[in-house]
């Protein structure tokens, strides 16, 4: 996946690195690591494919490729997922950065059957990082809204507010 992800960046990333978000098993994230002063996001979603559903041979296929704005500090997308032994698709807010602002800290906003609820995290300064929130939308008597989300240094102030 990596050789992938090189072959195919745009011209600004230099090396990629993998990461998983809870309750999306069997999903891989690769996060371009860029040029110095080059601020644009760039990530390559695979998505684990099974041999006639039961045999894993670790093979991947490629889902997205998504590139952010240029000089935005942390880009998201919104997609549908399904994890590896799931029946349902579960819609998926993902946010990435190669974290050339050194973010520290982040907020996720939402809704959960009208109550506000938020998710608090922390990711290192010196890497990029993939961080979500998923099941949104209805199902199972639940429903979760997405409303934002804002990510900060290590002093706690906004590098970049998402909406």
């Amino acid at each position: 996946m990596k050789a992938y992800c090189l072959s195919n960046a745009s011209e600004n990333s230099i090396d990629f690195s993998p990461f998983g978000v809870n309750k999306l098993e069997g999903y891989r994230f690769w996060v371009a690591q860029n040029e110095e002063g080059v601020n644009q996001q760039e990530m390559f979603i695979f998505r684990k494919e099974l041999l006639w559903g039961i045999f894993d041979l670790e093979r991947y296929r490629l889902i997205q490729q998504v590139i952010g704005s240029e000089d935005q500090m942390v880009s998201s997308v919104r997609f549908d997922a399904q994890s590896q032994f799931a029946d349902e698709e579960t819609t998926v807010v993902l946010f990435f950065s190669s974290n050339p602002k050194m973010i520290t800290h982040y907020k996720i906003k939402f809704q959960e059957n009208g109550v506000y609820g938020e998710i608090n995290g922390g990711v290192s300064q010196e890497m990029p990082f993939v961080v979500g929130i998923t099941e949104v939308g209805s199902h199972d008597y639940i429903s979760r809204v997405y409303e934002g989300a804002e990510f900060y240094d290590e002093n706690y102030q906004i590098i970049e507010i998402e909406e």
